[in-house]
């Protein structure tokens, strides 16, 4: 443009660099630059910047970012004011680009020669560290319940993307099983991968069985037979409270003692069980029952006792076989067996005898003999035409536990003497009565020492009654030519007791019968040898002292009498 006064005007709209000079002289030439472009509007597009790791930068875009621009950066303070950023503090005051190292807001002032703007933004330093889940994981029981995180925290700021190998997107997941787990997490700085295995265990379940018993003079050798993850042997001292360790897999027990067993497992507690040891010695408590008269064989029953958890193998059942009081083994019967037995040897309808118990334990050792149980004997006796049932020999129990307060007198009319009802009871020695013909006699006690207590109401008379449970005496038949003939008072024996030498006297005897307290026959005198002597010579002095038994039988019936060898 020229004007009327000789200037001139230029007019441009785009940036450039210009130069004005004189036309009509040398070196009157002026350079200048313009710039027609303003600052941008929003120098950011979004409110929120992110930065990685713990120093980035954050810089303007580069539509503002001209020759001749200006900046100045400003700080948001706690009151959320702004205030310039200047040498010093680790910013760029008037440049592009400005260090971050906290997350904060920040304003901008870009100033031109034709305008100014001013825009703020937030930003948010963001990990640069892949994401990671951290150890493996054990737990303990039937239930596994596990809220699995990426370890970083806060964990939901950190990356923006989750994606689990179960396909959940979240940045936590809930685990309900063992198993292994991944995730794939991202943020605008990494993206990074991680696993984690869930193992399952389980609470050690420890049964060290029973108490043991150790032969003495013997060792035991207990050995952890589990595959647990370690193990702790400790003595007992009292319940509850634990001594001195000693050992971890293997203990090994040489007197009575009390121990326990700890174990462990992964993660899961300690369980502990407990076991006692003990040096066998027989166990010396067991006593008899009863000795009775089995209904079914008619033969000496004897039971006793037997008590669990005490180291018995067995029991010797001894019986009396002298005078002087010496006993001898007649038989075994195993623990595990019922506790009773049969003596096949016996005579109970002759006499009665006396028997013990002793233990065998599991290492061979035998306990001292049970005080000794004698069995009830009766006779019958017909005098002046009276019938009487005599107790020759009572029960006796040798401890003095038991002393019986009665005998019930039984009757079984069937002459079977299987189906006995009491008739009386007596607290003497001797029972008068007026008998059936064919019946069978007997009596009885009740069961004794806490053995099996008879369930009869033994108060009432002429009642049918198990005698299974109760003791039993031998049975006397009073056959029918009996009634009102048989007499044993014309049988004498004497002397008695004696060295071995007795006389036997009386009428009508066609045999004579001996028997020792085994009741095996020793002597027989049959009727050849008796004819009409009144007057009976048994020698028995070249036999052991002891208890021996005369059976005599006449026209009349049979007479059982007990001999005493001194």
């Amino acid at each position: 443009v020229i004007h009327t006064n000789g200037t001139m005007t230029n007019y441009h709209n785009t940036n450039g660099t210009w130069v004005l000079f004189k036309a009509n002289g040398p070196g009157m030439n002026i350079s200048f630059s313009i710039y027609f472009t303003p600052p941008a509007v929003e120098p950011w597009i979004n409110s929120i910047q992110a930065v990685c790791g713990s120093s980035d930068t954050l810089y303007v875009g580069a539509d503002n970012c001209h020759p001749g621009f200006h900046y100045q950066w400003s700080l948001m303070t706690s009151a959320g004011t702004y205030f310039p950023v200047v040498n010093g503090d680790g910013y760029y005051p008037n440049d592009t680009i400005i260090i971050v190292s906290t997350n904060n807001s920040f304003l901008i002032q870009i100033t031109s020669g034709c305008n100014s703007i001013i825009d703020t933004i937030a930003t948010n330093q963001e990990t640069t560290s892949p994401p990671t889940l951290g150890d493996d994981i054990s737990f303990c029981g039937e239930s596994v319940n596990y809220t699995t995180v990426l370890n970083n925290s806060p964990f939901s700021t950190l990356y923006n993307n989750y994606l689990w190998s179960t396909g959940e997107t979240t940045a936590t997941i809930d685990i309900t099983a063992p198993g292994v787990y991944s995730v794939t997490a991202s943020n605008n700085c990494v993206t990074g991968s991680d696993t984690i295995e869930i193992f399952q265990e389980f609470y050690p379940e420890l049964d060290l069985g029973p108490d043991i018993w150790i032969c003495e003079g013997a060792s035991y050798t207990i050995t952890s037979p589990w595959n647990y993850d370690s193990w702790t042997w400790q003595h007992v001292i009292a319940p509850g409270i634990n001594g001195e360790i000693i050992g971890d897999s293997t203990v090994t027990i040489v007197s009575d003692s009390t121990i326990s067993l700890s174990a462990y497992n992964g993660v899961c507690p300690s369980m502990r069980d407990t076991i006692n040891f003990f040096i066998s010695h027989p166990y010396d408590e067991t006593h008899l029952c009863v000795v009775t008269v089995d209904q079914v064989t008619g033969k000496n029953k004897i039971t006793w006792e037997k008590e669990e958890g005490v180291g018995i193998e067995s029991f010797n059942i001894y019986k009396k076989i002298t005078l002087a009081g010496d006993y001898a083994v007649i038989g075994n019967v195993m623990f595990s067996d019922t506790a009773e037995f049969i003596d096949m040897n016996s005579n109970p309808d002759q006499y009665s005898s006396s028997y013990k118990v002793s233990v065998v334990d599991t290492c061979g050792n035998e306990s001292a003999m049970s005080p000794y149980h004698q069995g009830i004997f009766i006779t019958h006796s017909f005098y002046q035409g009276i019938h009487s049932l005599i107790i020759q020999d009572e029960y006796v129990d040798e401890a003095g536990v038991y002393i019986p307060e009665k005998y019930y007198i039984l009757e079984d009319t069937t002459g079977t003497g299987f189906n006995y009802s009491i008739i009386d009871s007596i607290t003497s020695s001797a029972y008068s009565l007026i008998p059936v013909p064919g019946a069978v006699y007997a009596m009885a006690i009740t069961q004794i020492n806490g053995c099996t207590n008879t369930s009869t109401n033994l108060s009432n008379k002429n009642i049918s009654i198990d005698v299974s449970n109760m003791i039993m005496s031998n049975k006397i038949l009073i056959e029918a030519a009996s009634v009102n003939e048989l007499s044993n008072s014309n049988i004498f024996i004497y002397p008695n007791p004696s060295t071995g030498i007795f006389n036997i006297t009386g009428q009508n005897i066609e045999q004579i019968d001996i028997f020792n307290s085994l009741g095996q026959q020793i002597l027989l005198i049959p009727h050849e040898k008796i004819r009409a002597v009144a007057n009976i010579k048994i020698d028995l002095s070249n036999f052991d002292k002891g208890i021996y038994y005369v059976r005599i039988k006449t026209s009349l019936g049979v007479v059982t009498k007990k001999l005493v060898v001194k």
